[in-house]
Protein backbone atom coordinates (compact mmCIF):
# COMPACT_ATOMS: atom_id res chain seq x y z
CA UNK A 1 0.00 0.00 0.00
CA UNK A 2 1.34 3.48 -1.11
CA UNK A 3 -0.24 6.27 -0.02
CA UNK A 4 0.85 10.27 -0.95
CA UNK A 5 -0.82 12.43 1.85
CA UNK A 6 -1.24 16.20 1.97
CA UNK A 7 -1.32 18.81 4.04
CA UNK A 8 -2.56 21.86 1.47
CA UNK A 9 -2.79 25.53 1.45
CA UNK A 10 -0.49 28.10 -0.30
CA UNK A 11 2.33 26.01 1.12
CA UNK A 12 1.65 22.17 0.44
CA UNK A 13 3.48 19.47 2.51
CA UNK A 14 3.42 16.13 1.18
CA UNK A 15 4.60 12.66 2.08
CA UNK A 16 4.88 9.29 0.01
CA UNK A 17 4.68 6.10 2.18
CA UNK A 18 4.52 2.94 2.42
CA UNK A 19 3.55 0.51 4.95
CA UNK A 20 7.25 0.60 6.06
CA UNK A 21 8.41 3.64 5.60
CA UNK A 22 8.79 7.30 3.89
CA UNK A 23 9.67 6.81 0.38
CA UNK A 24 9.96 10.83 -0.19
CA UNK A 25 8.59 14.12 1.14
CA UNK A 26 9.03 18.03 0.78
CA UNK A 27 6.48 20.98 0.09
CA UNK A 28 5.09 22.60 -3.17
CA UNK A 29 5.02 26.23 -2.96
CA UNK A 30 1.91 27.20 -5.05
CA UNK A 31 -0.56 25.09 -7.48
CA UNK A 32 1.97 24.58 -10.02
CA UNK A 33 4.79 22.86 -7.96
CA UNK A 34 1.84 20.50 -6.10
CA UNK A 35 0.95 20.01 -10.01
CA UNK A 36 4.66 18.74 -10.59
CA UNK A 37 4.85 16.69 -7.36
CA UNK A 38 1.62 14.85 -8.39
CA UNK A 39 3.19 14.19 -11.68
CA UNK A 40 6.05 12.56 -10.21
CA UNK A 41 3.70 9.89 -8.58
CA UNK A 42 1.44 9.38 -11.21
CA UNK A 43 0.61 5.57 -11.58
CA UNK A 44 2.15 4.71 -8.29
CA UNK A 45 -0.04 5.53 -5.58
CA UNK A 46 -2.52 3.57 -4.24
CA UNK A 47 -4.52 6.35 -1.88
CA UNK A 48 -4.37 9.76 -0.97
CA UNK A 49 -5.23 11.30 1.85
CA UNK A 50 -5.52 14.82 2.65
CA UNK A 51 -5.89 17.43 5.91
CA UNK A 52 -9.73 18.59 5.49
CA UNK A 53 -10.32 22.25 5.89
CA UNK A 54 -13.54 23.46 6.81
CA UNK A 55 -14.41 27.17 7.55
CA UNK A 56 -16.12 27.58 10.77
CA UNK A 57 -16.75 30.99 11.87
CA UNK A 58 -19.73 31.86 9.97
CA UNK A 59 -18.47 35.70 9.85
CA UNK A 60 -15.27 35.03 6.74
CA UNK A 61 -13.05 36.06 9.58
CA UNK A 62 -9.29 36.33 7.65
CA UNK A 63 -10.88 34.48 4.88
CA UNK A 64 -12.64 37.93 3.46
CA UNK A 65 -11.75 38.72 0.07
CA UNK A 66 -9.45 35.88 0.17
CA UNK A 67 -9.67 33.04 -2.83
CA UNK A 68 -8.66 30.45 -0.07
CA UNK A 69 -5.69 28.45 -1.15
CA UNK A 70 -6.20 25.26 0.50
CA UNK A 71 -9.62 24.52 -0.69
CA UNK A 72 -7.93 25.01 -4.43
CA UNK A 73 -5.60 22.77 -3.46
CA UNK A 74 -7.87 20.10 -2.11
CA UNK A 75 -10.20 20.59 -5.17
CA UNK A 76 -6.87 19.87 -7.64
CA UNK A 77 -6.28 16.78 -5.51
CA UNK A 78 -9.52 15.60 -5.74
CA UNK A 79 -9.30 16.31 -9.61
CA UNK A 80 -5.97 14.50 -9.52
CA UNK A 81 -7.61 11.23 -7.85
CA UNK A 82 -9.92 11.02 -10.51
CA UNK A 83 -7.01 11.34 -13.62
CA UNK A 84 -5.24 8.45 -11.74
CA UNK A 85 -8.77 6.35 -11.30
CA UNK A 86 -8.05 6.57 -7.58
CA UNK A 87 -11.00 6.42 -5.32
CA UNK A 88 -11.70 10.00 -3.92
CA UNK A 89 -9.12 11.14 -0.98
CA UNK A 90 -9.08 10.10 2.85
CA UNK A 91 -9.91 13.72 4.35
CA UNK A 92 -8.99 13.98 8.26
CA UNK A 93 -9.41 17.03 10.05
CA UNK A 94 -6.65 19.11 11.36
CA UNK A 95 -7.82 18.01 14.75
CA UNK A 96 -6.46 14.62 14.96
CA UNK A 97 -3.28 16.09 14.21
CA UNK A 98 -2.49 15.35 18.25
CA UNK A 99 -3.25 11.81 18.43
CA UNK A 100 -1.86 11.20 15.15
CA UNK A 101 1.40 12.33 16.58
CA UNK A 102 0.87 10.20 19.72
CA UNK A 103 0.80 7.16 17.25
CA UNK A 104 3.81 8.10 14.45
CA UNK A 105 6.14 10.05 17.25
CA UNK A 106 6.16 12.65 15.02
CA UNK A 107 6.19 15.99 15.56
CA UNK A 108 6.66 19.46 14.17
CA UNK A 109 9.82 20.82 15.49
CA UNK A 110 11.00 24.66 14.37
CA UNK A 111 9.37 27.43 11.90
CA UNK A 112 5.39 26.28 11.13
CA UNK A 113 6.55 26.84 7.42
CA UNK A 114 8.93 24.32 7.44
CA UNK A 115 6.91 21.64 8.78
CA UNK A 116 3.57 20.65 6.97
CA UNK A 117 5.22 17.57 5.19
CA UNK A 118 5.25 16.35 8.90
CA UNK A 119 1.68 17.02 9.16
CA UNK A 120 1.21 15.20 5.86
CA UNK A 121 3.42 12.46 7.11
CA UNK A 122 1.29 11.67 10.13
CA UNK A 123 -1.97 12.25 8.00
CA UNK A 124 -0.82 9.35 5.85
CA UNK A 125 0.56 6.97 8.61
CA UNK A 126 -2.24 7.61 10.14
CA UNK A 127 -4.21 6.05 7.33
CA UNK A 128 -2.41 3.23 6.98
CA UNK A 129 -2.43 2.44 11.12
CA UNK A 130 -6.50 2.53 11.38
CA UNK A 131 -7.15 1.26 7.45
CA UNK A 132 -4.18 -1.05 7.01
CA UNK A 133 -2.95 -2.16 10.19
CA UNK A 134 0.74 -0.42 9.68
CA UNK A 135 2.39 -0.31 13.27
CA UNK A 136 2.84 2.28 15.49
CA UNK A 137 5.79 4.20 16.74
CA UNK A 138 5.41 2.58 20.12
CA UNK A 139 4.70 -1.34 18.24
CA UNK A 140 7.56 -0.55 15.95
CA UNK A 141 9.72 0.18 19.28
CA UNK A 142 8.65 -3.26 21.25
CA UNK A 143 9.18 -4.93 17.90
CA UNK A 144 12.93 -3.65 17.77
CA UNK A 145 13.98 -4.27 21.48
CA UNK A 146 12.19 -8.26 21.44
CA UNK A 147 14.01 -8.59 18.03
CA UNK A 148 10.55 -9.70 16.85
CA UNK A 149 9.52 -9.44 13.01
CA UNK A 150 12.31 -10.45 11.25
CA UNK A 151 14.90 -8.77 12.80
Amino acid sequence: MRVLSFDPGETTGWCYQDMDKILAVGQANGLEELIDVCAKHDGIVDHVVIEDYIILNKKAGSHSGSRVPTIQMIGFLKSWCIQQKLRQPTLYPARMKPIQQKQTQMKPIGAHKDNHWVDAYNHGRWYLIKEHGAKTALQLEWAKKNKVGGE
